[in-house]
């Protein structure tokens, strides 16, 4: 007669349940390879996390750019969400592109996708929102990295404003203007504030303002520029020496924001150090750089 160990092993001595029903733990060299557990919130780092719910439309078109008023046109929308992802100067890129990503599959109503392509990225949201609201109601939200970095995305960059025009709305009825139209009459009054303030220090001298280091990052990977400018000079004096060295026509931002061109850098919340971005136009640049030696 063998003994009850005999009859419960094989010849391999692998173990074998001691009555029918039984289950048999795993061998430990097996826990090697299982995959990671997450907490009951399903976050693998520890931070909270919840699932992304789909974003509610905002009532009004952002007003943070006195230059872009509300209501604002599909084109000029899609065009500052496009500017904002090119523009992030924090933070890491194949974040930044899987974000750019969940935020059209929200826009489209496809939540899942959504969530799938932030959990790939290894992306956490604590209170399932995915953007920061800094409207009136101070709504917190956003997503974070595996690394605790935040990632502040508006709510305009996920979801539409109710009182958004469509392009094709806009055409010219009732003598309205078109979108060129608006757009040189835009330029126009720009440039004519610009004279109004050289007009008005002529005849008097104006006592030299702070001199700033400036940097600016070109949209389509050309290499940096960098140059002193005045503190006391419009923001029109930096973007000309900025296109004097690239040859290139460019449109200056700062945060993913426009920056006016007859305000100083100071007053639009630059810091100094930082980089400034410069949205490249599809422009000859030989033609501007013989505009600019002129």
């Amino acid at each position: 007669m063998g003994c009850c160990q005999s009859t419960n092993s094989g010849p391999d001595d692998a173990p074998r349940p001691a009555h029918p029903g039984a289950r048999i733990a795993p061998p430990l060299n097996g826990a090697v390879n299982q995959p990671r557990q997450v907490d009951g919130a399903g976050s693998t780092n520890g931070r909270p996390n919840k699932p992304i719910r789909p974003t509610s439309p905002m009532p009004t078109s952002p007003s943070h750019n006195h230059q872009l008023p509300p209501p604002w046109r599909r084109s000029l929308l899609e065009r500052e969400r496009t500017a904002f992802f090119d523009t992030r100067v924090t933070g890491r890129q194949e974040v930044w592109d899987a974000l750019r990503v969940a935020c059209d599959l929200l826009r489209h109503g496809n939540v899942v996708d959504a969530q799938g392509v932030l959990d790939a990225a290894n992306v956490t949201s604590p209170l399932g929102r995915i953007y920061v609201d800094k409207g009136k109601h101070r709504r917190p939200g956003g997503v974070y990295d595996e690394r605790g970095e935040i990632y502040d995305i508006p709510k305009w960059v996920v979801a539409d404003p109710q009182d958004l025009v469509e392009d094709q709305e806009e055409k010219d009825v009732e003598g309205g203007a078109s979108d060129e139209e608006e757009d040189l009459a835009a330029a126009q009054q720009t440039l004519a504030a610009e004279r109004r303030r050289q007009d008005k220090g002529k005849g008097r001298a104006e006592s030299p303002g702070e001199k700033l280091y400036v940097k600016v990052r070109f949209s389509d990977g050309s290499p940096d520029v960098a140059f002193t400018a005045d503190a006391k000079h419009p923001v029109a004096a930096s973007l000309r020496q900025a296109e004097h060295m690239s040859g290139k026509s460019v449109r200056l931002m700062y945060l993913g924001k426009s920056l006016r061109e007859d305000k100083t850098l100071l007053e639009q919340g630059w810091q100094k150090g930082h980089v400034l971005n410069a949205m490249v136009h599809e422009v000859d640049g030989a033609m501007l750089g013989e505009a600019a030696s002129k």
